[in-house]
């Protein structure tokens, strides 16, 4: 996927290396204060993006959020269920190879969940690799990709997927 060993880069590569990875957190690291759209835009600007470079993925990802989140003035208006969604999303503004996801699910309803289950499967089928750490055992059951690992005593273990296929959630079989 990156071409080399991560750990191998050099101090020069590392800022590259980030910028292909986003991070999806646990806990919300949005900040209150600001609107949807600056929320979207921090990684690019502290990556030293600016104008249309910066404003064409923010605006794709507002549009692909919805009016609901994009619409919103400042985060700490949003309901509670748009903000982990805007969470999410801020992760995908560098266009990363790469998803790391801590718990993407905790503290969430059975609806979130599924719209957690459905942005994971849309970045997957647009070629993101991602990776969720989790104890969610409905999004382990639900998860439509065979790639499953899972730690027990000290070793890593794969297990074979089951569970939905993809096609099952754009059809609406899954429904909180």
């Amino acid at each position: 996927m990156f071409q080399k060993e991560i750990l191998r880069a050099n101090k020069d590569q590392l800022p590259k290396l980030r910028s292909e990875i986003g991070v999806v957190f646990q806990e919300l690291r949005l900040l209150d204060h600001l609107s949807p759209r600056e929320n979207l835009s921090l990684p690019l600007y502290i990556d030293g993006i600016s104008g249309d470079e910066l404003d064409t993925p923010v605006s794709e990802l507002l549009e692909w959020l919805g009016p609901r989140i994009g619409g919103v003035q400042i985060v700490s208006s949003l309901s509670v269920g748009a903000e982990p969604l805007l969470e999410k999303a801020r992760s995908l503004a560098r266009k990363p190879k790469l998803v790391l996801a801590d718990e993407p699910t905790a503290s969430l309803d059975l609806r979130q969940k599924v719209s957690v289950l459905r942005f994971f499967t849309k970045l997957c089928g647009l070629g993101t690799a991602v990776v969720i750490a989790t104890n969610d055992d409905w999004l382990i059951s639900q998860y439509a990709y065979s790639s499953q690992l899972y730690i027990e005593s000290g070793l890593v273990q794969q297990i074979e997927g089951a569970g939905l296929a993809s096609a099952a959630l754009y059809n609406g079989a899954v429904e909180p």
